[in-house]
């Protein structure tokens, strides 16, 4: 098994905002990690990872989590 290595959020501020701006969309389009893990085709364990910054998102991903929560892109770049 990998060990998973959390990123570094006090050196890379913009990130911990993009992700705090990601739970916040999921959790105002009132949607569990599960569900939106379905909707964008994907398991609840990579939805929890990439929340709680042990992940990178790509870019792709963030497209497809702002149009599972109904919310323009930008939203989530700090």
């Amino acid at each position: 098994m990998t060990k998973r290595v959390k990123i570094d959020l006090d050196a890379w501020p913009e990130v911990r905002v993009m992700l705090a701006e990601v739970v916040k969309a999921r959790e105002e389009a009132k949607l569990t990690q599960t569900q939106a893990a379905k909707i964008i085709g994907t398991g609840q364990s990579y939805i929890a990872a990439l929340e709680g910054g042990f992940t990178n998102p790509s870019f792709q991903l963030l497209a497809q989590l702002a149009r599972a929560y109904k919310v323009p892109m930008t939203r989530f770049v700090p």
